[in-house]
């Protein structure tokens, strides 16, 4: 009789642990599904690494992964996750490679291994903020009908790029200054993936080089294809940008 006391006593918690369970499943099912985080977190070889999550429904969860300054390749990975704990998380990717995370009131804390808090002076890098209205990793739209096929943007001075790969390159300050240029010649390095363009018109010349390599806006913190230089005269510029969509 003892024994099989025991054996109910050991019953009755394991379907008390596995309703529990199934109970925060469901309410952080609520809470994450549709929504997506991202963050630039720490790297060992690179500026950064773009890391993006995004929840949908049935505990299924995508990841996307940019190496700041090394690559513009995008690496993904899917998976389920599974509440472990009432606020922790455990990505379970189907290549079999876990990750824990902390789900906070108003953003993600990623976890180690151990599913204990990172330490350090970069810890805080391992925030993930909520980006469903404005993505980490930022596209460029096109309007309707226009023939830009690429723009970028920089900072300090603020300018804008727009090049029209068949005709015209044109740049602009933001002070209201614009040169627009007639393309003259376009170099491609079909190992490294750098666009090369040169124009010029009279007077003016322009150099515009396009590195697949990333690039983080350092004032917004979205990040974009490619890193974009740009050579007008004396002055050169920085910044960041992609190909229209």
């Amino acid at each position: 009789m003892k024994s099989l006391s025991t054996w109910w006593v050991v019953y009755l918690m394991a379907f008390l642990g596995i309703t529990a369970c199934s109970s925060s499943q469901k309410e952080m099912e609520k809470v994450l599904a549709g929504e997506r985080y991202g963050g630039i977190i720490p790297c060992a070889d690179c500026e950064g690494i773009a890391y993006s999550l995004s929840f949908f429904a049935n505990s299924r969860y995508q990841s996307q992964s940019m190496y700041i300054g090394e690559s513009n390749e995008k690496f993904m990975e899917v998976g389920y996750w599974r509440a472990i704990q009432d606020s922790v998380i455990e990505l379970q990717a189907n290549d079999g490679d876990t990750r824990r995370i902390n789900v906070m009131v108003d953003h993600l804390l990623m976890l180690d291994k151990e599913g204990r808090e990172i330490e350090g002076k970069l810890s805080s890098r391992y925030k993930l903020r909520n980006t469903r209205q404005r993505p980490l990793m930022g596209s460029v739209e096109g309007k309707p009908g226009s023939a830009v096929d690429f723009k970028a943007h920089g900072n300090e001075p603020f300018w804008g790029l727009e090049i029209d790969l068949d005709s015209l390159i044109s740049f602009r300050m933001i002070n209201g200054d614009s040169v627009g240029i007639s393309m003259a010649e376009v170099k491609a390095d079909t190992a490294g993936g750098v666009y090369a363009f040169s124009s010029k018109t009279g007077v003016d010349s322009m150099n515009v080089e396009l590195h697949p390599i990333g690039c983080m806006d350092n004032m917004s913190g979205q990040v974009y294809d490619y890193r974009v230089k740009i050579t007008s005269g004396e002055n050169k510029f920085s910044g960041c940008g992609a190909f229209v969509q």
